[in-house]
């Protein structure tokens, strides 16, 4: 599982200081923490950026020093749908912007306030995503390539939600149970007729 998180990269939740904290809980759990720099890939951070929270199972963003970025990626996030949870630290005199004052947001202080918090929202989602058995991922899946006609690997990860080796596994029993198909020359799945 994959999860995104968007936080401002000074002061207190400068990488080197906030990052530790999520690597604790991620060795717990079935996931990946996400950040902004893993995604320093492609000619455009934006697009490399939206492309790592369209293949994240949810996202968390921590509003702690007022991030433009962080602001930006909550957008996109709610724009696809993601399952999310918005963070910001007690004691930093600075009021969150007012477009986004009204939403409710999980208060910590210390490190161990978030990592409790961190930790509450990592088993919600995994719960979550327990829910979603084989066979619903290959209904889904399947579902998803009819409506498209053609879909890549990426593209049914995205729609799903889900971790992409999951994704990866079910497509090939799909093509191997005669399902799917991958025409030649091309890396898009398509209904086998």
């Amino acid at each position: 599982m994959l999860i995104f998180v968007g936080h401002s990269y000074s002061g207190y939740t400068a990488p080197q200081n906030y990052i530790p904290h999520y690597r604790e809980v991620e060795e717990k759990y079935p996931l990946t923490f996400q950040f902004a720099y893993d995604a320093l890939q492609g000619e455009h951070l934006l697009a490399d950026v939206r492309n790592l929270i369209a293949n994240s199972a949810a996202c968390i963003f921590d509003f702690t020093g007022q991030s433009r970025n962080v602001l930006i990626e909550y957008g996109m996030a709610v724009a696809m749908g993601k399952p999310h949870m918005l963070l910001v630290r007690m004691g930093q005199n600075e009021a969150v912007p007012a477009m986004i004052e009204g939403l409710r947001f999980k208060e910590y202080w210390f490190a161990e306030t978030l990592k409790k918090i961190l930790h509450d929202f990592v088993a919600e989602q995994i719960n979550h995503s327990a829910v979603m058995d084989a066979d619903n991922i290959k209904r889904k899946c399947l579902s998803f390539i009819g409506q498209m006609e053609r879909a890549s690997h990426g593209q049914v990860t995205a729609a799903l939600s889900i971790d992409g080796r999951i994704v990866a596994g079910v497509l090939q029993a799909l093509r191997e149970d005669g399902m799917l198909t991958v025409p030649e020359g091309t890396r898009q799945y398509s209904l086998s007729n």
